[in-house]
């Protein structure tokens, strides 16, 4: 039946001479119905029925064993389908957590440098402000992050954020000297990097500036 994909009934089974049958006639077995479980065309397992007190089945009650095997392979597909889903979803949960405590390991070393680093997302917003900025510009990162770059840090000089921003979504980076008011209104000067990167997370394009 798993080979051919095809049901095979065995009735009279006492007295038939069919050597496929010898195993459950040892049973006690009289009638037999074995039926192929399957699924897009491709049997996953068998069903099998059998009484000890007949010898044949009507033909109703084979209809009936047709439609049980064929919810029972849909059941065992459905199954599967959730195993292997479950399987994906703690694959990626592990994943996840790798790349979190990477993720984690990055923004402690980004802490730990002495130049101003800042992440800043499609929207303007910054998302990520480091000690080295807080020590540059005097905004704590619950001061700085969830603002708008350039409402946060006003320029002193040409170009504008707003127009860097516009060169590197175009070149993917821009390079340069740049000013800055800071929180209490001392003006600096920093050499500037900005670059277009991948966020890790959810691969979102966002620029990273390195003053």
């Amino acid at each position: 039946v798993a080979r051919d994909a095809r049901r095979i009934v065995a009735e009279n089974i006492p007295t038939t001479p069919d050597a496929r049958t010898d195993l459950v006639r040892s049973f006690g077995i009289k009638a037999y119905a074995c039926h192929p479980l399957i699924v897009e065309g491709q049997v996953i397992g068998t069903l099998s029925f059998g009484t000890r007190s007949r010898l044949t089945f009507a033909g109703d009650e084979l209809s009936l064993m047709k439609t049980v095997a064929d919810q029972v392979a849909i059941a065992m597909e459905r199954i599967r389908l959730f195993r292997s889903e479950k399987e994906r979803a703690d694959e990626l949960e592990q994943l996840v957590s790798k790349r979190t405590v990477q993720l984690n390991q990055q923004a402690e070393l980004l802490n730990l440098a002495h130049d101003a680093i800042i992440l800043i997302d499609k929207d303007n917003k910054i998302t990520f402000w480091n000690t080295g900025a807080e020590e540059t510009y005097g905004f704590s990162k619950e001061e700085a992050i969830g603002r708008i770059v350039h409402d946060l840090l006003k320029t002193t000089s040409d170009p504008s954020m707003q127009d860097i921003m516009t060169i590197v979504e175009r070149k993917g980076h821009w390079e340069g000297e740049l000013g800055h008011t800071c929180k209490k209104g001392k003006q600096v000067l920093v050499h500037s990097r900005w670059a277009l990167r991948q966020n890790a997370v959810d691969g979102t394009t966002e620029i990273m500036e390195v003053n």
